[in-house]
């Protein structure tokens, strides 16, 4: 079939619609070409913003393959490890961490992978130099179209300074818990209900239990019932209205069965809303120290009732009494002056009152004023007593006895003076307990050294003489060192043996002219006169190493003991004997904190102790 040949309109008018699907279809393809190009330019700009990001980005980023493998790292990875990113692709992401660690962020990097998931490690890494750093790692593992994995995506921060902080965090966390388990007081902290949360080994140690067997337990558990209600009805209410108390004292059971008196003292700590949150409490054991206050009290009252006994004897013995004539003859004597004086008062009536009583000073052995010659030719009323206090009567067969004497006129109802009456007594054994209660008042009864009352006596006497002379003088405060494992496990008995044994040794190093004193339980002071302290380091020194080498021996056991001691100058920096007592005492402190058995000299004002030798 032939087709009919189109006219030219016709043509024409094919052309032109051709003509115009092409300009459509050219409209079109230009219209996409603009938006692939816009779209171009945004991918453009996107990864520009994108690598700008990932550029300045203070973390750590990086791409790896699942065998390790680095396919990306930002600068901030490769600044970590001094290189370039180029250099670092392809390199192993196993080659930067640290060797210790190398296992483990393999291990965990497969379960990553594995789990197809996201998860958190911390790892060191380790630079060409040497230097490590932690840091803190999120991994993600990166699926492809199949859901295989295809790499691994890691975001690292530096964590080494939080790393530095919680070690020290923890070191320090570490080192108050040694200090608190093993301090030497008992230590204890309670939760609101009244548990305990901790105690000190001291704590265990004093009361003989196990750890195990007292956290969770009540505290008032392990008080005597009696004490439980003290501590229910008065002490805690006023402990947590306050949120303290001191020196409160108890009665604690041992898991023995025995009692021991503790002396307590508390802080509340409360939350953020004001509760009670923990309290924490500071126990010492004071059952010796009770023991050696009832001691001393019975002690005291025994003196008192030997005083008192003493003064009623006084009182209930008839004195000595002489009668004399106007011309001081004796006339009569009773029994008690018969035996004082030797005469019997036949062989002494009509004899010259200086013959029957023959009084002498003590020491210069001088005869004293004639008591009744003074009541005789004296004023009308006129009475005399010893004014001596060191005045001895010698008996006739030549015994001495120390004595008190008085004397009265003796007139008759018209005033005439007739004789005189001397009354005197034995006071011998009153001036022997006087002195006995007076060095008994300023020595140590066990160690028969000075005690701290008289050593700070003369202490103010040597800051009053360095005030006012410019006298130089040096103090030591001694604490013994491990003195008290001698009284656990060989007793008081041993402890004061060993103790006797210490004051011997510290007189063999000190000149007689110092003073030597037993200030109380096992410290010792010493007061060096005319010292400086650089010989005064000398002889402390002396000390620490004489105590030092003293072997104490009990019962087949062998114990050796340090002195720590606190070597301050006596002068006019000291105010007052508590400040230079006060002084020492930290000196000595800072030698146990130092190591013990040792010397600790004041430092001055710079913090330099002075040059010594």
């Amino acid at each position: 079939m032939t087709l009919p040949e189109r006219s030219p309109r016709d043509e024409l008018a094919h052309l032109e619609r051709q003509i115009a699907s092409e300009r459509v279809a050219r409209d079109r393809l230009q219209a996409r070409l603009e938006a692939n190009a816009q779209e171009v330019q945004a991918l453009a700009a996107s990864e520009s913003r994108f690598r700008t990001i990932v550029e300045e980005q203070t973390e750590l980023l990086s791409m790896a393959t699942p065998e390790g493998l680095l396919t990306f790292v930002n600068p901030a990875y490769a600044q970590q490890f001094g290189r370039t990113p180029d250099s670092m692709i392809g390199t192993s992401l196993y080659d930067y961490i640290a060797e210790p660690d190398r296992a483990d962020v393999a291990a965990h990097l497969k379960l990553v992978c594995e789990q197809r998931g996201v998860a958190a490690a911390e790892n060191r890494m380790q630079a060409a130099d040497g230097t490590v750093r932690w840091v803190a790692w999120t991994n993600r593992a990166v699926t492809d179209l199949q859901s295989e994995v295809s790499a691994i995506h890691s975001v690292g921060r530096d964590i080494t300074e939080n790393k530095r902080v919680e070690d020290a965090l923890l070191a320090s966390e570490a080192r108050f818990r040694r200090l608190y388990e093993s301090t030497p007081a008992m230590l204890h902290s309670i939760d609101p209900q009244g548990l305990l949360i901790s105690v000190s080994d001291t704590w265990l140690a004093t009361l003989g239990y196990d750890r195990s067997e007292v956290i969770g337990q009540r505290s008032s558990h392990f008080l005597t019932p009696a004490s439980r209600r003290y501590a229910q009805d008065v002490v805690l209410p006023e402990f947590f209205r306050v949120g303290h108390c001191e020196d409160i004292e108890y009665q604690m059971l041992r898991k023995d069965g025995s009692v021991i008196d503790v002396r307590l003292s508390a802080t509340l700590e409360r939350d953020a809303q004001g509760l009670p949150a923990s309290s924490l409490a500071v126990l010492h054991d004071v059952t010796d120290e009770h023991a050696a206050q009832s001691a001393l009290r019975a002690h005291q009252q025994h003196l008192a009732e030997q005083h008192e006994l003493l003064r009623v004897t006084l009182q209930s013995i008839a004195d000595a009494v002489i009668t004399t004539d106007a011309q001081s003859l004796v006339r009569w004597m009773n029994p008690v002056a018969e035996r004082m004086t030797g005469w019997s008062g036949h062989q002494a009536r009509g004899q010259e009152l200086a013959l029957v009583f023959q009084a002498v000073d003590a020491h210069t052995r001088a005869a004293t004023p004639d008591p009744v010659a003074t009541c005789l030719h004296g004023p009308r009323t006129a009475e005399a007593a010893s004014e001596s206090p060191h005045i001895v009567l010698i008996s006739r067969t030549m015994v001495e006895c120390a004595i008190e004497h008085s004397a009265a006129p003796m007139r008759n109802e018209r005033g005439e003076l007739l004789g005189c009456v001397l009354v005197f007594r034995d006071v011998s054994e009153q001036r022997r307990q006087s002195t006995e209660l007076s060095y008994r008042a300023r020595h140590d009864e066990l160690t028969g050294l000075l005690n701290r009352r008289e050593f700070e006596t003369r202490l103010r006497r040597l800051l009053d003489s360095s005030l006012e002379d410019g006298d130089s003088h040096a103090m030591m405060y001694i604490d013994l060192d491990q003195f008290k494992p001698v009284n656990d496990a060989c007793g008081h008995a041993a402890g004061d043996q060993l103790l006797r044994q210490i004051s011997q040794l510290l007189k063999s190093c000190v000149r007689a002219r110092d003073t030597l004193a037993r200030l109380g339980g096992d410290e010792f002071g010493v007061l060096l006169e005319g010292c400086s302290l650089e010989h005064g380091q000398r002889v402390a020194q002396q000390i620490c190493d004489q105590v030092q080498a003293l072997s104490f021996v009990h019962s087949a056991r062998t114990f050796r003991v340090g002195a720590s001691i606190g070597l301050v100058p006596v002068d006019t920096r000291w105010p007052t004997v508590e400040a230079a007592l006060q002084a020492a005492d930290s000196r000595c402190y800072a030698a146990k904190a130092a190591g013990r058995n040792r010397v600790q000299p004041w430092l001055d004002a710079q913090g330099f102790a002075p040059a010594l030798g």
